[in-house]
């Protein structure tokens, strides 16, 4: 094998035609995670190796490895950019780590890499000083882990729901979510019905709201977001909400009429929003 990247990827898609012969008990469309089951089957003691942060934090990807993260447990895992890559500098970068497991009968959980705290490359972990207070969600100490954040995913759907067809006249659209780098590329609200739009349900459209602001303050985030949900603090959220609900309306004026709302004057909203993400994000802010 030549490539440890999954064969439908932008990079390296030219791969996926390519036939060759592979142990069953490792065969995955992923060849990066054929990778990991092999290690298992050699039983290695030690592993170190990069491979995309997202075949731990996102939950289908880690389900695919239940041979491995049975039998491993990562004990430290240091976060680089794709773009230290020359083949996928052209692309959205996304997180890649170079990890150290170790065998281990008791393995590792969904809710251990949930609390496992990564390190970063090249980021200084020091306690400083900071203008603001960050709120829950932004970290207290160095590193990224995942549960030092609320996602987007306990309020609204992701994907569309076969049974969710527009009703009526006034349904409202939005895009099919996936993680943060999609959302970079996707759109969010539109206004015709396809298969790859989410029926609003309408008691939610603050959230959706939120999610079309939130795409236009990618800007603030670090790569190693880039496989991670929306970020929220619902509690900050509530408190900014008109200045999001502005936003948004400003932006889809068709939407107006669905907020019973007076939208704010624009400086007003992006001053708030500004304060919103910068206790949201805390030191990892850009």
């Amino acid at each position: 094998m030549q490539s440890r990247h999954e064969p439908t990827s932008l990079i390296r898609h030219n791969i996926k035609d390519v036939d060759f012969d592979i142990d069953e008990d490792i065969v995955c469309r992923d060849l990066g995670i054929s990778f990991l089951r092999s290690y298992n089957k050699l039983q290695a003691d030690l592993i170190c190796v990069l491979h995309p942060l997202s075949y731990l934090i996102k939950p289908t990807n880690f389900k695919l490895l239940k041979e491995f993260t049975a039998n491993y447990r990562i004990i430290d895992g240091l976060l680089i950019s794709s773009w230290e890559f020359p083949e996928s500098a052209k692309h959205t970068p996304f997180p890649i780590v170079l990890a150290l497991y170790e065998r281990d009968t008791q393995g590792m959980t969904y809710s251990f890499i949930r609390s496992f705290r990564f390190r970063i490359a090249g980021k200084d972990n020091k306690k400083r000083a900071a203008p603001i207070k960050p709120q829950r969600g932004a970290m207290s100490i160095g590193g990224f882990c995942l549960s030092d954040f609320d996602y987007i995913t306990g309020y609204i759907d992701k994907y569309p729901k076969k049974e969710n067809r527009p009703t009526y006249d006034d349904s409202l659209f939005f895009w099919t979510m996936r993680d943060i780098n999609a959302l970079k590329r996707n759109r969010t609200f539109v206004e015709s019905y396809s298969a790859n739009t989410i029926v609003i349900d309408k008691r939610k459209l603050d959230y959706y709201a939120y999610v079309d602001v939130f795409k236009r303050n990618l800007h603030r985030l670090p790569f190693y977001f880039g496989n991670c949900d929306v970020l929220i603090n619902d509690d900050l959220f509530k408190k900014y909400k008109l200045c999001f609900i502005s936003d948004t309306v400003r932006h889809h004026p068709f939407l107006k009429k669905h907020f019973q709302i007076h939208p704010i004057e624009k400086q007003q909203a992006a001053s708030g929003l500004d304060m919103y993400f910068k206790l949201l994000f805390g030191k990892h802010h850009l």
